[in-house]
């Protein structure tokens, strides 16, 4: 919300709860369970910050200082509105899917628990999913397994939702994907004049 003045739609909101989900995550040592950010409820926290920014009177700011960490401070966008509505948000409906798949790479990550981006061989569709595999993704990160390659084809057990907004709101979107475990990184070792 720094970056912007605006907040309205389901897919910001979504965008939101992953990036929040995603610093949980990396900042929650031994859970039990990955963190899951309810949108709707999230939707209607942000309002409820909305209304207190509206209530800012002008060159008045707001500065968050850690307790525990000394001179942590972050400054928040009193600008920053949220102009959707709640409780017309996130009523569609949502069903649980899991299977096997063969997804590419477009985006990893290096470091933490934070979302890869993924293109999925059998929906066809893009998404984003953090990998549970803790096993694989520590031998990843730390090198015991080769880098993915462009081309490189990962199948995996997922699990995902597919959340169907109310007619004419909007496209099937997938949320919440999870890639469980790793089965097998199938390597392109073709050359590119092969092509």
């Amino acid at each position: 919300m720094a970056e912007t003045n605006e907040t309205k739609s389901e897919e910001q909101v979504e965008s939101i709860a992953a990036d929040i989900e995603s610093t949980l995550a990396d900042n929650i040592e031994d859970k039990i369970a990955d963190p899951y950010i309810d949108r709707q409820n999230l939707a209607h926290v942000l309002k409820g910050f909305s209304s207190a920014n509206e209530k800012m009177k002008p060159r008045e700011n707001v500065i968050i200082t850690s307790g525990q960490e000394l001179g942590q401070k972050c400054s928040l966008n009193t600008s920053w509105r949220f102009t959707g509505n709640p409780k017309n948000m996130f009523r569609g409906s949502t069903e649980c899917q899991e299977h096997r798949d063969k997804l590419s790479v477009k985006v990893s990550v290096n470091e933490g628990n934070s979302v890869w981006s993924f293109r999925s061989h059998s929906l066809n569709k893009r998404f984003c999913a953090r990998i549970t595999h803790k096993e694989w993704l520590e031998s990843y990160q730390n090198g015991l397994i080769q880098a993915i390659g462009p081309k490189d084809v990962i199948e995996a057990d997922i699990s995902y939702d597919i959340y169907m907004p109310p007619k004419g709101k909007g496209q099937p979107q997938i949320r919440n994907a999870r890639v469980k475990e790793v089965v097998n990184v199938h390597r392109d070792n073709g050359h590119q004049y092969e092509l």
